[in-house]
């Protein structure tokens, strides 16, 4: 009886070099036309609005901190009596339109609860804080020129009301 051999080939775990580097070829090509499509179609989708940075001045003798616009953001904080930084990036039409409204929410900063002494309470060595008030407002954007598109301007006044500018 003759015994039969059985050829046993490992299967590749890659394709050839050839059939790689041609679909490498093809990859680049499709994802650099999709790039290319991508920016041409976005750029004729925003062409009218702009994105810009933002900033809070706090005119209350409170911190404010969490601050959103139209309910996205939450990284700025301003000091009583003082201003945030930068921060990027809202998306406004290039040209002003009645009826333009922003949404700003915040959150005072928290306190240290005090015990029936007066002093700051603390357990296991932190202050116990109670977290400040949450706010919320929705406010007009007040008329701007399209050659003067800086940054979005939030004011907190003391009364807790806003006002916005676009500078």
């Amino acid at each position: 009886m003759r015994s039969r051999t059985v050829s046993v080939h490992a299967a590749r775990p890659f394709p050839s070099r050839t059939s790689r580097s041609r679909a490498r070829r093809a990859g680049w090509f499709l994802s650099t036309t999709a790039a290319g499509l991508l920016v041409a179609l976005s750029a004729c989708a925003d062409n009218d609005k702009v994105s810009t940075n933002y900033m809070v001045v706090n005119h209350t003798d409170i911190g404010v901190v969490d601050i959103t616009v139209n309910h996205t953001g939450g990284i700025l904080g301003a000091s009583p009596l003082g201003q945030s930084g930068d921060a990027c990036c809202v998306t406004i039409p290039k040209m002003w339109q009645p009826d333009l409204k922003v949404t700003i929410g915040w959150q005072d900063d928290s306190t240290k609860q005090l015990d029936s002494e007066g002093k700051p309470m603390k357990n296991d060595g932190r202050y116990v804080l109670i977290p400040g008030q949450k706010h919320s407002r929705t406010v007009s954007i007040p008329e701007y020129q399209p050659d003067n598109l800086g940054g979005l301007y939030i004011h907190i006044l003391p009364d807790r009301t806003v006002t916005v500018a676009v500078s």
